[in-house]
């Protein structure tokens, strides 16, 4: 015959059982007095590892200069038609009349 009681530990509800050889025998609340396990260990670790690694990538991609080729500064006009035909979105003849074009304007300015 098997009797279950409620013990409170600490203000924590343990279950004992009684066994037929009249031995109380209690379980804790995490896996009979076992703890997690070597398996709850590995998968609490990576949990953090996981989290952690999350909000510090989310600090840097939301941080403002974060971007490698921002460095605090605007790119230039003429920087920005030098990637736009080194990525060949412009070909040569747009190229040399857009330099044209940015060489008169910044000498006009002045």
């Amino acid at each position: 015959m098997v009797v279950v009681t409620q013990v409170e530990l600490a203000g924590q509800p343990s279950t004992r059982k009684q066994q037929e050889d009249g031995e109380w025998k209690g379980t804790a609340m995490m896996g009979y007095g076992w703890g997690m396990g070597f398996a709850g260990w590995i998968f609490m670790a990576l949990f953090w590892i996981v989290v952690i690694g999350g909000v510090v990538w989310a600090a840097i991609a939301l941080l403002p200069g974060s971007r490698s080729g921002a460095r605090g500064r605007p790119e230039t006009p003429e920087e920005i038609l030098d990637r736009r035909f080194a990525l060949g979105e412009l070909d040569a003849e747009q190229y040399r009349r857009a330099r044209d074009e940015l060489a008169a304007t910044s000498t006009g300015r002045r």
